[in-house]
This record gives structure tokens, C-alpha cells and sequence, in this order.
């Protein structure tokens, strides 16, 4: 009887066994991302959307696209609970060793300062030691060239760091060129984009470091959309402009 027992008891546990590992094969590639309109939409109309659908549909790899705050996503993906991100600058790396890089770019962002001066000067990051700034939480680029200046406010999202703006909460905020006119336009803010960039930084596309054995593959797909004008298609989809 009791050998009986230790055989359904083995028995039962190579079945448990059997189905994780089913179900672990059967879960989707989960890519985490932290960007918005007109990068990223729900309905899976962005930019980031469209490369993303293509990138894995190439690697014939099921995948989910989650968002998730900017400092969040860049924890959670490098603490291994999702397997990839995009998109980020190489500014990350230090901090979060685990992330692997794809190396080839997908898209530059420009970061501007925002401000309801049309007229304000600013040529490089020490033109806005004087101000209180907003920035995005979790852009490591950002936080690292704000030091010494007289205030600095980290929010989510956009929407939140432009009404600061509107409100005189904050004298300038830095934001992208690309998501920061969507939001300018579709939030009727009344605050104006400061030319020119404080700097321009290319985009990557990152791994955890349990899949480094993608990253060949990815590097090659990557480069093969660009080379073969899908992502050029994809702006255009998109509606950006470069």
C-alpha cells in the first residue's frame, strides 16, 4: 500500500511538473514599454505597437506589450519579472545591469524644454539651474543633467507634468518632441516648445539577461526592418515626423 502511494504521489508530481513547464513554453514573450500617444495606443496603433507586432511576428515569438511607469518598468524588467523593454537610452545600463541592449536604434528623442515663455533661452541643460523643473520619473538622461538646478518635480505622465507647467506650478519641464506635441495639442496646454534640443539620444530595445541568446537574432531582424524600409512604413503609419 505504501509503495502504491509513493507511486501515485510520482506519478502526480511528474503531471504537475509536465504542466508547468507546458504552460511556461505557452506564455508570451512579455515586453514591457513606458512611453504613450502616438508611440503607444491601447488599440495597438503606435509606432511602438506596429515595430513591436513586426519585430516578433519576424522571430515567430507570441508576445504582450504592457505599460507600466518609466522608473517601474525599468525595475521590474531588470529584476527579471518581464522579458524585455522598449525603448530606452543607453543611460539605463549602469543602473540596471541585467537589461541587454539590442544595438541598433529605432528612434531618437529629442528632449525639449517646455515652457509658457516663447521667448525663453536655453542652449544647454546650465540654462536651467535658475528654474524649478519637471521631468518624467525614471529618465535617467534627464535626472542625471538636472543636478544643482533649484527644484527639480518627477511625475508619470505627460498630461501631469504639463498642467504643472500651465498652473505656474513649475517654471519649465522637459519632455520628448514627439509625445510631448501629442500631449500639447490633445491637452490644449497653452505652453510652447523651446528650441533647439537639449540633446537628441538614440532608442534601443532591451532583453533581461536570461534571453541573451535572442540577441543575435533580434540585432538581425532589427536591422533588416530598417534596412528594408519597414520602419520608414511604420512612421508614416504612425504619423510622425522626424
Amino acid at each position: 500500500m505504501i509503495k502504491l502511494c509513493r507511486i501515485l504521489i510520482l506519478a502526480l508530481a511528474i503531471v504537475v511538473l509536465g504542466n508547468g513547464i507546458g504552460n511556461a513554453e505557452d506564455q508570451p514573450f512579455t515586453i514591457t514599454t513606458s512611453v504613450g500617444p502616438p508611440l503607444y495606443f491601447e488599440d495597438g496603433s503606435g509606432f511602438f505597437n506596429l515595430l513591436t507586432a513586426e519585430v516578433f511576428r519576424r522571430l515567430d515569438v507570441k508576445y504582450e506589450i504592457i505599460w507600466l511607469p518609466p522608473q517601474r518598468s525599468l525595475v521590474y524588467t531588470n529584476d527579471g519579472s518581464y522579458d524585455g523593454h522598449i525603448a530606452r537610452t543607453v543611460a539605463v545600463e549602469k543602473r540596471f545591469p541585467d537589461l541587454l541592449r539590442i544595438p541598433v536604434d529605432i528612434f531618437s528623442f529629442d528632449f525639449m524644454v517646455y515652457s509658457k515663455n516663447p521667448q525663453l533661452s536655453v542652449l544647454g541643460w546650465q540654462d536651467l539651474l535658475p528654474y524649478s523643473v519637471g521631468m518624467i520619473n525614471g529618465w535617467k538622461i534627464v535626472e542625471q543633467n538636472l543636478d544643482g538646478a533649484r527644484a527639480v518635480f518627477k511625475v508619470n505622465s505627460y498630461d501631469q507634468l504639463l498642467a504643472m507647467l500651465d498652473k505656474g506650478r513649475i517654471d519649465v519641464a522637459i519632455l520628448d518632441r514627439v509625445m510631448g506635441e501629442w500631449t500639447l495639442r490633445s491637452g490644449g496646454y497653452e505652453s510652447h516648445i523651446i528650441e533647439p534640443p537639449l540633446i537628441s539620444k538614440p532608442n534601443y530595445i532591451y532583453v533581461h539577461r536570461r534571453h541573451a541568446e535572442l540577441v543575435p537574432e533580434l540585432t538581425r531582424i532589427i536591422s533588416e526592418i530598417k534596412r528594408d524600409g519597414t520602419l520608414d512604413r511604420f512612421f508614416v503609419k504612425a504619423k510622425l515626423h522626424r
